[in-house]
């Protein structure tokens, strides 16, 4: 089943089909930039979170900002497209084996959970933004090449 998930992260990087490209006025999201520190999320709300939009799938649909704005860098900019209700799959966001995770600091009611691998040049930053004391997925940024 995580290689199932695992590959559900690949196909969201790979690119789910747009409905509006060529927007290239947004810059890529420098990650290097992004402060990850090591800290334990088991005493974490947000950890507390990320485990229960992952096991739950009514609940991860409840906390998603449909559609979700997806970025993509490419040859010619960057790309943005919406990724719609219908055409999500349920993530574990908890735990994805073969992918090294990071997640950032809190700056601004806002989180990144970065999922990466410099072998296959995999990287892909979920946005969660809280929102009236609730955390919601809102963005997703391929930086994969």
């Amino acid at each position: 089943m995580s290689v199932h998930l695992c590959l559900c992260i690949i196909g969201l990087a790979m690119g789910c089909q747009p409905n509006n490209t060529s927007q290239s006025f947004h810059s890529k999201v420098d990650s290097s930039a992004l402060q990850y520190p090591k800290f334990d999320l088991s005493d974490d709300e947000f950890g507390s979170f990320l485990k229960k939009i992952s096991d739950d799938t009514v609940y991860q649909f409840s906390r998603i900002k449909f559609p979700i704005v997806k970025k993509k860098l490419t040859e010619d900019g960057e790309e943005e497209s919406k990724v719609e209700s219908y055409t999500w799959e349920h993530m574990n966001f908890d735990n994805v084996e073969g992918v090294q995770r990071e997640i950032s600091a809190p700056v601004e009611l806002v989180r990144n959970v970065r999922y990466f691998d410099p072998e296959i040049a995999l990287e892909v930053i979920y946005v969660f933004h809280e929102l009236d004391g609730k955390w919601f997925l809102v963005e997703i940024v391929d930086n994969s090449n």
